[in-house]
């Protein structure tokens, strides 16, 4: 049987596996899109890159052309990876977004884009609290575009 849980020390939940665009070591846990070349890719919060659209939470390491297991059902508890801005701090219970900045593709933030030109993207809810300088946390799988901040 199965755990409906990515990431972390339980098994995994990985419905469909894809061919990635990079090599990341630090894959597991990040948020991915597709990008132009058919391959998952560290999702980007910038409405321009169009990398925006979530597909799923890595749930291994990788290299580029490389097939990645990606989870992602809805409802299910998932692990990511969080970033460590100042303000990124998340509530147990809240909901949790796509982090902004190139520095934080793939990583999920307590609080939403506000910088013109990107898109609000609920990733799900967390499960617990985490304060700024926490790099995982567990949420429910449930994302969702919001908007584009004008």
């Amino acid at each position: 049987s199965h755990s409906s849980f990515v990431g972390g020390s339980y098994s995994y939940v990985c419905p469909f596996s894809a061919t990635a665009a990079a090599t990341d070591a630090s894959a597991v846990g990040k948020i991915l899109t597709y990008n132009s070349s058919g391959k998952v890719a560290a999702a980007d919060a910038t409405t321009s890159t169009d990398l925006y659209h979530v597909v799923g939470v890595a749930s291994g390491a990788t290299t580029a052309d490389a097939v990645l297991r990606i989870g992602g059902l809805p409802g299910m508890m998932a692990s990511v990876k969080k970033t460590t801005d100042a303000g990124s701090a998340a509530t147990a219970g809240k909901p949790v977004y796509l982090a902004h900045g190139a520095a934080n593709n793939g990583l999920v933030s307590g609080a939403a884009p506000t910088t013109s030109g990107e898109s609000v993207i609920r990733i799900g809810f967390a499960v617990e609290s985490a304060a700024d300088g926490a790099t995982s946390l567990n949420v429910i799988w449930m994302p969702q575009f919001l908007y584009s901040v004008a």
